[in-house]
């Protein structure tokens, strides 16, 4: 079985022009509050007022997400869900553990690049990413995005 349904659960209302934004809202006012998909028969819903970035991973069983992306206190979290929304890895705890030196990283966005599945994060207000192996749960080595 596959997820089925992944949505975004928007922070504006349905109708609301966002690309034209008349309203003027920042980003972090048009960022989602939540997902909510489908699996095996139930619905799923993960809400943080917050906010929340996600992305279905390529195999359509997991999800990987960020929870309170321009957060620099405890709420930031990164991890990847299953389809039945238990956290299987936490990406951010992982990342703590390899570089033991990095203590201020705010974790803010998953997305595919042609190389695979990585992360985004700020470090001492630069902007870094890394390769996450969702198969052998490998964090890979860090990357400054200019």
């Amino acid at each position: 079985m596959k997820i089925e349904k992944f949505n975004m659960i928007s922070s504006t209302d349905a109708n609301y022009d966002r690309s034209s934004n008349p309203d003027r809202l920042n980003v972090f006012e048009l960022s989602p509050l939540g997902i909510s998909w489908h699996y095996n028969g139930q619905d799923y819903k993960i809400i943080n007022e917050r906010r929340i970035y996600a992305i279905l991973l390529k195999n359509k069983i997991e999800i990987a997400l960020v929870e309170a992306p321009f957060d620099k206190s405890y709420n930031n979290k990164a991890y990847v869900v299953s389809a039945c929304g238990e956290i299987v890895w936490n990406i951010k705890e992982s990342f703590l553990a390899k570089y033991r030196n990095i203590y201020n990283a705010t974790f803010y966005y998953p997305f595919y690049e042609s190389t695979g599945l990585y992360y985004y994060v700020i470090i001492n207000n630069f902007d870094f990413r890394f390769l996450v192996n969702t198969t052998t749960r490998e964090i890979g080595k860090l990357i400054e995005s200019r």
